[in-house]
């Protein structure tokens, strides 16, 4: 628990990990977060996150077999801190390249002309 805060946009980057369980989404704003905040990311195959994810490389998939899952996450988990310092510093290049604002601002710019 982190208590109150007035800028919760900066909190993704002290939580340990973040972990969505979708099984049906669009654009998960709090995925991005953790993306932006380099959060180890756990996520299944759904919606655009899930698909932008390279597993072990940027984040980690997750099916919906449960036993599975929870053993990707402690092996994720249990990774070396340069093995997983890596996989978020490529998290975070995946958010600046795909979901800035300043990408989301040349797409909508590009839609209106």
């Amino acid at each position: 628990m982190k208590g109150y805060t007035q800028e919760a946009h900066n909190l993704p980057e002290h939580y340990d990990f973040y972990i969505s369980t979708s099984s049906q989404e669009g654009l998960s704003l709090s995925a991005l977060q953790a993306l932006r905040g380099k959060t180890p990311l756990f996520t299944t195959k759904v919606g655009q996150i899930g698909l932008d994810i390279d597993d072990q490389k940027n984040g980690f998939l997750l099916d919906f077999n449960v036993d599975k899952s929870a053993n990707r996450i402690f092996k994720g988990l249990s990774l070396s801190p340069g093995s997983l310092s890596k996989i978020q510093n490529d998290a975070f290049n995946l958010y600046i390249e795909n979901y800035s604002a300043d990408i989301f601002r040349r797409e909508i710019q590009s839609i209106y002309s």
